[in-house]
């Protein structure tokens, strides 16, 4: 059993401009510089460095090929494309929080198995997925929320700045995605800043409104999510399983089409394991 091609490949995202994209292009790029000087470069102190998933492999539709969802967590130089050795990250550390509330009554959902004790998962090489620490404000929702919370629901993490025009690219996709998939997933907006007005959490909640953004937003402002999932382009989206496992990821644009095809093909292995937990979750949207 396998799935249909689909491979995250990095697109029209904001990326760091090296010195050689000015040399002998002066004149042409004056109009492109103000469209995207907002977000071309990565904020300071942004790692350059991290570790490659190759997430994917089977799903339960017969006749299908192999699906290749590899996350690049490795940061691109600044020359455009050029990759530093990567260099191991601290396991993340665990600690016990409450189920969120869900209307429909409570559901059981079993406990993930050891990650090397299923060669049919469809992530292989699927890696436990670091906390939602050090957000400034929570916007969309009554309060912080941690992937423990979110156990048996596909979690995607978006990451984005307002003054980015390509994150305003992939919000009308990221809606037709939440109400394709009501049940199964949920939505999370890092909005990491790159200048200190986006830093403002009332400009985020402005931005929101403006956008009718309809999922919770964490303020990110000093990048500490963006860091912990090795992020240096916006847009950018990780996606954690059921299970709570980092699992496949994309830079830059991407259409409704191919993210609702990822999830139908690998929705169906997580709810015959029963883990999948389709009970509806509520947010406090912002008035």
């Amino acid at each position: 059993m396998a799935m249909s091609n689909l491979r995250f490949v990095p697109a029209n995202a904001c990326r760091p401009l090296g010195r050689r994209h000015w040399t002998g292009r002066i004149t042409c790029l004056f109009l492109p510089l103000i469209l995207i000087s907002a977000c071309a470069r990565p904020a300071d102190g942004v790692p350059v460095s991290g570790q490659v998933i190759d997430a994917g492999r089977k799903t339960a539709d017969a006749g299908a090929a192999t699906v290749d969802t590899t996350v690049e967590l490795a940061q691109a130089g600044a020359g455009g494309g050029q990759k530093e050795e990567p260099t191991p990250k601290k396991p993340a550390t665990k600690s016990p929080i409450p189920p969120a509330s869900k209307t429909g009554g409570a559901k059981t959902v079993k406990k993930p198995a050891d990650i090397a004790a299923d060669p049919a998962h469809p992530f292989p090489r699927r890696i436990k997925a670091p906390r939602l620490e050090g957000g400034v404000a929570w916007l969309n929702t009554a309060g912080p929320l941690e992937i423990e919370q979110l156990r048996g629901k596909f979690v995607m993490l978006d990451f984005w700045t307002y003054c980015c025009i390509n994150c305003m690219h992939i919000l009308p996709e990221l809606k037709k995605l939440e109400h394709a998939f009501p049940n199964e997933l949920v939505v999370i907006g890092v909005h990491s800043a790159k200048f200190d007005n986006e830093k403002n959490s009332r400009n985020i909640q402005e931005a929101v409104l403006r956008y009718e953004i309809e999922h919770p937003v964490v303020d990110d402002s000093n990048l500490a999510i963006w860091n912990s999932y090795g992020v240096n382009t916006w847009p950018s989206l990780r996606i954690i399983d059921p299970e709570g496992n980092l699992v496949a990821g994309n830079s830059g644009e991407i259409t409704f089409e191919d993210l609702q095809t990822f999830f139908k093909q690998v929705i169906p292995y997580y709810r015959k394991k029963g883990v999948l937990d389709e009970t509806p979750l509520r947010f406090d949207l912002e008035a």
